[in-house]
């Protein structure tokens, strides 16, 4: 889109600018009011053309929104993956023993064991060390067990509890272990783990 010279037309010789009641005379409102057309007609084409520069340079994309730069594409893919990996992630039981399991005080056992990540050439097997929560909780209660690892490098880590699943969902640092019903005094909770899914 070529920009076009801005013509203004030229003041006229002997003819009054102002009326008698010295407001602007009509001849000099349209010729004001037809330059500030092609100065603004002008501007806009201006601006169409750094845009369409913009969009050539991969700065912003056709609705003009910014493009991120590649650095900042990569960072938000390598987020991506790592969410990912955690979500697909899950408890490796190396023993027979249970793996998690409660007793009818709500003291909740875990035992050592793996955490294998879905994507393991980004996140590689990890050991975890046992652990007890002491949670307090009565004879019928579910308890999910879960810990936040954001080196995701196993180990000690600490494990935490609550009765909602839905603060168990693997996202960020939060590691998901499994859950269990607190038992009637007569036996012991066997609970469920987490597994591993969509490893790549």
């Amino acid at each position: 889109m070529a920009i076009r010279p801005i013509s203004i037309p030229p003041l006229q010789e002997r003819v009054p600018i102002v009326d008698e009641q010295r407001r602007p005379a009509p001849w000099l409102i349209r010729a004001l009011n037809a330059a500030f057309k092609q100065i603004q007609t002008a501007f806009n084409g201006q601006a169409a053309i750094v845009e369409q520069l913009a969009i050539l340079a991969g700065i912003v994309d056709d609705q003009g929104n910014i493009i991120a730069d590649q650095q900042t594409q990569l960072d938000a893919q390598a987020l991506y993956d790592a969410e990912i990996s955690l979500q697909n992630s899950g408890t490796i039981n190396p023993d027979s023993s249970p793996f998690i399991s409660s007793d009818d005080a709500g003291n909740v056992t875990i035992e050592a064991h793996e955490r294998r990540y879905g994507n393991m050439t980004l996140n590689p097997t990890v050991s975890v060390q046992s652990g007890l929560v002491a949670t307090g909780l009565t004879v019928g209660a579910k308890v999910y067990i879960y810990y936040l690892d954001a080196d995701r490098s196993g180990g000690a880590v600490s494990y935490a509890f609550t009765t909602d699943p839905a603060d168990v969902v693997q996202s960020g640092n939060l590691h998901s272990v499994g859950s269990v019903v607190v038992p009637p005094a007569a036996g012991t909770g066997i609970g469920i783990p987490v597994v591993p899914r969509g490893i790549t």
